[in-house]
């Protein structure tokens, strides 16, 4: 049976369709694939990419301090410690930073399951090869009850030691949501380090971020509608000394200040995620959009 709603109403009376450039003969049902950033965020980033562009010299001297404060402004929207959040290029580099750390402590076995994101997947390969550990993968079936999911889990962390455990908080190929705080618990319980990838969580979720786990990452390019190149990454244990997988001048800087400035890295995302954030709670509000979502 074919379903229609009634579309969301800005503060202007428009279609919330209007609010984006997006192409008006064609529907965008898929922000979880790239997005898609509002006019005026677009308009935001073409005023900062033309302060860029014509004194660069004062555009990268000044960097730092905006990006903090943009950090500042999303850590504060995603209901997190600032100081527990740094920015990233997408998830998929949060989970890289996390692997390259872990790259240098010796044999490291990994566990994922089989909902996971395919290119978080591969670095997770990848690095138990490199160090010489395993790499192994749970069989969850797609209409498995979060009890079973737990139970699945739970048998194969038994089975077998496991430094690292990933876990998707709403899957990319199966739009499951997973029981994240009690896989955190019980990964931890088994002596596993948790990542949890929960790059379609903000927007989504009212309270995105798994505070149980030792490194969340999430998109802000998905569903939060910030420019494509914007996400973040929550360090909740400390005894992580994660970095940005470049190495620039705040390389010395405690975390997460050391991941602000990154070189010539277009940074313009970062400081257009929390207007992004911000102009759709004003014009649409947060609370109706994920209503909306849930109804369609």
């Amino acid at each position: 049976i074919m379903k229609t709603f009634a579309p969301m109403t800005p503060r202007e009376g428009r279609r919330a369709a209007e609010l984006w450039a997006l192409t008006p003969d064609l529907h965008h049902l898929n922000h979880g694939s790239f997005g898609g950033a509002p006019l005026v965020v677009n308009e935001y980033q073409d005023q900062l990419l033309e302060q860029a562009r014509t004194n660069p010299v004062r555009w990268f001297c000044e960097l730092p301090d905006r990006i903090a404060e943009a950090r500042g402004r999303i850590a504060h929207q995603l209901g997190a410690d600032p100081d527990t959040v740094a920015l990233v290029p997408n998830a998929s580099g949060g989970a890289s930073a996390l692997y390259h750390h872990l790259a240098s402590r010796g044999p490291i076995n990994v566990m994922v399951t089989s909902h996971g994101y395919g290119a978080v997947v591969m670095g997770a390969q990848r690095l138990a090869r490199v160090t010489g550990g395993e790499f192994h993968e749970v069989a969850i079936p797609l209409d498995a009850s979060a009890e079973l999911v737990l139970e699945l889990v739970d048998h194969a962390l038994s089975a077998r030691r496991i430094h690292l455990l990933v876990v998707d908080q709403i899957t990319s190929a199966t739009a499951r949501a997973f029981p994240t705080a009690e896989l955190c618990d019980l990964g931890h319980a088994h002596g596993a380090l948790v990542l949890v990838d929960g790059a379609h969580a903000p927007g989504v979720l009212e309270q995105p971020v798994e505070t149980r786990a030792d490194v969340w990452v999430g998109n802000l390019h998905k569903f939060w509608c910030a420019p494509h190149g914007a996400a973040a990454l929550v360090r909740n244990n400390p005894d992580l000394d994660l970095y940005p997988l470049i190495d620039s001048w705040s390389a010395p800087d405690p975390f997460p200040a050391r991941f602000d400035y990154q070189g010539t890295l277009d940074a313009t995302p970062w400081l257009c995620a929390p207007v992004a954030h911000d102009h759709l709670g004003t014009e649409l509000g947060w609370a109706a959009i994920r209503e909306h979502s849930a109804l369609s």
